[in-house]
């Protein structure tokens, strides 16, 4: 009774897990569309069409990170998916994340700040891909259930805890 309790329980782990990567792909993927839309109807200038192919790699980067992490799917069940430590920029991680959903934000007019309450430390040490992750559910959720208005994701440092705090507002239902 207590293995068929627990293969139940890891097969619903595997779907949630399967559920909210499906969700984070398509954020990336629509964005590499968009942008890529763009680029192939786009006139401007040589620099703007080199920052728009500079984000088409940084989406396609994130989504392969995306997908390994799904293709080690095993490593959940076998309890040894492990948090990457490294030291990292903090704002172009969120001006990444910020791209990523141009596209989105558009299609639907929605108004999109980021508001960097300063002082922040310029490198931070911890599991990038996982800070993007977080990120993006948190906007996804709120680019989902905002049909007008605005989004704000607020970038803190507090320096008791020594922790950096993302907060993301919007005009929604949520």
């Amino acid at each position: 009774l207590a293995a068929k309790q627990a293969a139940e329980a890891a097969m619903h782990a595997k779907s949630q897990f399967l559920a909210n990567m499906s969700h984070e792909i398509r954020t990336p993927l629509t964005a590499i569309i968009g942008f890529a839309e763009s680029l192939r109807e786009d006139l401007s200038s040589e620099p703007d069409r080199l920052h728009t192919l500079e984000i088409i790699l940084n989406n396609s980067n994130h989504l392969l990170d995306i997908i390994n992490e799904i293709l080690d799917l095993s490593k959940i069940d076998a309890g040894a998916l492990t948090i990457e430590k490294r030291s990292f920029e903090l704002v172009p991680l969120v001006e990444e994340v910020r791209t990523m959903f141009a596209p989105r934000i558009a299609e639907k007019a929605l108004s999109f700040s980021v508001q960097y309450m300063w002082p922040l430390p310029g490198h931070i040490t911890t599991d990038p891909l996982r800070v993007k992750q977080v990120l993006i559910n948190l906007l996804s959720n709120a680019i989902k259930f905002t049909s007008h208005g605005w989004i704000e994701l607020k970038v803190e440092f507090d320096g008791t805890s020594n922790q950096i705090c993302f907060t993301v507002a919007d005009s929604g239902i949520g």
